[in-house]
């Protein structure tokens, strides 16, 4: 890939997710598109999903974290979680 590749942005969501999320990082990361970032969604996680999300940003620079202080899977605004992705790609 040219490194003046269009920028793709993966979104990907969480909610206590400690025994999936790495592994979805992960595949997010394995992508060959050289142009790539990479957004988590968490949405209040309390199981230390946050923690191995932190890692894997350490790791890999391409890895951003967006963080609710509250969860919201109960009102219209968390069930649109994916859009959030949307919003902070290329721009956060």
């Amino acid at each position: 890939m040219s490194s003046m590749a269009s920028l793709i942005t993966v979104g990907i969501t969480c909610f206590n997710s400690i025994n999936t999320i790495a592994r979805a990082i992960e595949s997010a990361m394995q992508q060959d598109w050289d142009n790539l970032e990479i957004i988590v969604v968490d949405d209040c996680s309390d199981d230390g999903s946050v923690d191995i999300i932190r890692g894997m940003m350490r790791k890999d620079n391409r890895v951003r974290l967006v963080r609710h202080e509250s969860n919201f899977a109960d009102c219209e605004y968390g069930r649109r979680r994916r859009n959030i992705c949307i919003r902070y790609g290329s721009t956060y």
